[in-house]
């Protein structure tokens, strides 16, 4: 996590550059922090207090990016001790700030579910689409359309038990998924772009027969 202080308006007294100064070189040594001076307004005898107020607010806003946590220094705001502070500023060192966003193409969601008296595993095909800007997110994100649309590609997860943790990939294809199924002999469901509710509920059924007569011959 990199600290930055913006200021407006220069400090030129010595005895405030100096300790200025020795401050930063000491957090130097604990995080990465810099000290940005936004010059002062020149000019500003036809401007209001409020309207000086509103061109430094804009001239700091220019340095802020969506990603930052903002903390607004004032003379009326909450004190905080310096030990305070520093537990705040360690909390916010421990936050992931690493955003991955996925790219647009197809690609499958898989899921297995503990059911009882065997595991299923649950597989869709997914076409991701390109996602919104999620800076504040600090985690790899993808936004995708579950086949073939999202009211039967939902509702058919729902139905099958898919729980809200999965696992993605663009390069294992559901014929991987159905060997791997094979070779742990669980039940597989895979939901594609010609599933329907009914097609769904079938497969079900069909394996819900499936896994009860094997259990009864075995």
């Amino acid at each position: 996590m990199k600290t930055e202080l913006i200021m407006v308006g220069k400090t030129v007294d010595k005895l405030y550059t100096k300790g200025i100064s020795d401050y930063q070189e000491r957090i130097g040594h604990y995080m990465p922090f810099n000290i940005t001076v936004i010059p002062a307004l020149k000019n500003t005898k036809s401007l209001s207090e409020d309207q000086q107020k509103q061109a430094e607010g804009e001239l700091i806003l220019r340095l802020i990016q969506p990603s930052d946590t903002v903390v607004l220094l004032d003379e009326h705001g909450a004190e905080r001790t310096s030990m305070e502070m520093a537990a705040w500023l360690t909390r916010k060192q421990q936050t992931a700030r690493l955003v991955f966003n996925s790219k647009v193409g197809d690609g499958v969601t898989a899921t297995v579910v503990d059911m009882g008296n065997r595991f299923r595993l649950i597989v869709n095909d997914v076409h991701c689409i390109k996602p919104k800007p999620l800076p504040k997110l600090p985690v790899a994100n993808a936004l995708w359309i579950p086949q073939p649309n999202f009211e039967i590609g939902a509702g058919a997860w729902i139905l099958a038990g898919g729980t809200h943790h999965s696992c993605f990939s663009y390069d294992i294809t559901p014929e991987y998924w159905e060997d791997y199924a094979e070779m742990l002999n669980i039940e597989y469901l895979h939901i594609d772009k010609d599933s329907t509710f009914e097609s769904v509920k079938r497969d079900l059924r069909i394996n819900e027969v499936y896994y009860m007569l094997n259990k009864a011959l075995m």
